[in-house]
């Protein structure tokens, strides 16, 4: 038995259809998308309607992650209290408003998804954690929080979230971060996806797959979909993160959240005090600049 699971697509066309490309090759029995195929990224519709349509015809297993959530809270629209936070939410409106009508898809998501071997045993899968589809599974996370976070411990967990790839052994159960088939943050920019297996002989094993794609092509999408110039200051920040695999927009939580919700400071200065620094000079997207 044959599985593969992907996860963290976040709008990015390019990376989805070469992990799917190389999924198809594989000839995998089962295929199971762990969430947040949404938000965060320039082709939102695309990757929905090409991940609802492998649901409906080949049976793919979609799993809800927290930026399909995140998306959700718009189902219902209702003015954000302070303006500080909405303009935090800008390139999440974007996106809404390219997949809103096809909400009650994404509504339908389950939170998990089980596969059973012969033998019994399972492969749990989950966006985040057993606790949260927000708290996820770092390569540092210590060994008491990961029995915790994978309880009751399956054969295998699969999660994903944090966009770091892993595979760790915990008491019985291998646990396999499947990293992102769109935005890695682990410093590496190939997407990647998990090739998980059941043999009678074997048992189960687990694998991180990890490949090269279209990046330039990529990144010329968050220009030519709009995103760049309509998606807020953080799009900035996302254009990085394309370009050098890392979490721009949890370093600006990091470094400046607290100073922006506390002053007067407008969130493109804020945004530029972070880009300031030299590491990101060379990455930043103006007319010409690639």
């Amino acid at each position: 038995m044959k599985i593969a699971v992907l996860s963290d697509i976040h709008g990015n066309k390019r990376g989805m259809h070469t992990v799917a490309e190389h999924i198809e090759n594989w000839g995998a029995d089962h295929v199971i998308v762990n969430g947040d195929v949404v938000n965060r990224g320039p082709s939102n519709f695309e990757c929905w309607d090409f991940i609802w349509q492998k649901h409906i015809e080949k049976n793919w297993m979609l799993v809800r992650g927290n930026h399909e959530e995140y998306l959700l809270n718009f189902y219902a629209p209702k003015p954000l209290e302070r303006e500080k936070e909405a303009e935090t939410h800008t390139f999440a409106v974007w996106a809404w408003d390219q997949i809103k009508h096809r909400a009650h898809e994404m509504a339908a998501m389950p939170d998990r998804a089980v596969v059973q071997a012969p033998d019994g045993t399972q492969l749990f899968v989950t966006h985040a954690s057993v606790d949260s589809n927000r708290w996820g599974i770092f390569p540092t996370t210590e060994e008491d929080d990961l029995r915790r976070l994978t309880r009751p411990g399956p054969a295998v967990f699969a999660t994903a979230h944090t966009h770091r790839p892993l595979v760790r052994q915990i008491d019985n159960t291998t646990v396999v971060n499947v990293g992102s088939a769109g935005l890695p943050f682990d410093s590496d920019p190939r997407v990647s996806y998990a090739q998980i297996t059941w043999t009678a002989k074997t048992g189960w094993s687990a694998e991180v797959i990890r490949l090269e794609y279209d990046r330039e092509a990529a990144q010329m999408d968050l220009v030519t979909t709009g995103f760049l110039d309509e998606g807020g200051p953080f799009a900035q920040l996302v254009l990085v993160e394309y370009r050098l695999a890392i979490g721009m927009i949890q370093r600006w939580h990091r470094l400046f959240g607290e100073e922006y919700y506390a002053t007067d400071i407008s969130m493109t200065d804020s945004v530029a005090k972070l880009l300031a620094d030299p590491e990101f000079a060379d990455h930043i997207w103006r007319p010409g600049n690639r």
